[in-house]
């Protein structure tokens, strides 16, 4: 009778244990492991991400989406980078020419201006009228002088006449 009692009190501890929690209390180590192993690995992903390798999730859609997602984000970065340094540089472009073209302009209009002073033709007509009044000062300043020589010739002469008398 004992040894039925034993058997019939394992029995329904055994139905006791099954109905009271799904989990079997072998699995249940195994999983309190692997609850812990993965809160660790979270801990040291969230508080050590340089420490902590790079892994792949294990979890198959999770995964999938994720990386689809992703993927289109970067792809998205990635254009958008792309168009960005595009548009700088034809912004870039842009510039370099304006400026390029703003120098021509300059150097043009300050070529005009000097073309609007001076024109060529002017200055040789004025260089030409100075050059020639030079000549008749000089041919005035001539004639004067010799005026002058010539009326203090006769004046040595009338007064070297009148010595002589």
């Amino acid at each position: 009778m004992n040894n039925s009692y034993n058997s019939e009190n394992e029995h329904e501890q055994d139905k006791f244990r099954s109905l009271s929690s799904p989990i079997r209390h072998s699995d249940y180590s195994d999983n309190v492991e692997i609850i812990n192993e993965r809160q660790k690995e979270r801990h040291n992903a969230l508080y050590h991400p340089l420490s902590s390798p790079i892994k792949r999730q294990s979890t198959h859609h999770g995964t999938s989406r994720s990386n689809v997602i992703n993927r289109r984000n970067k792809h998205d970065k990635l254009k958008e980078i792309r168009e960005r340094h595009i548009q700088e540089k034809l912004v870039s472009n842009r510039e370099r020419v304006a400026n390029k073209q703003a120098t021509i302009d300059y150097s043009r209009n300050l070529e005009e201006q000097g073309n609007d002073l001076f024109d060529e033709n002017e200055l040789i007509e004025m260089e030409e009228r100075e050059r020639q009044e030079k000549i008749e000062e000089e041919k005035k300043l001539q004639l004067e002088l010799e005026e002058f020589l010539r009326a203090e010739q006769e004046e040595l002469e009338g007064l070297v006449a009148s010595l002589e008398l």
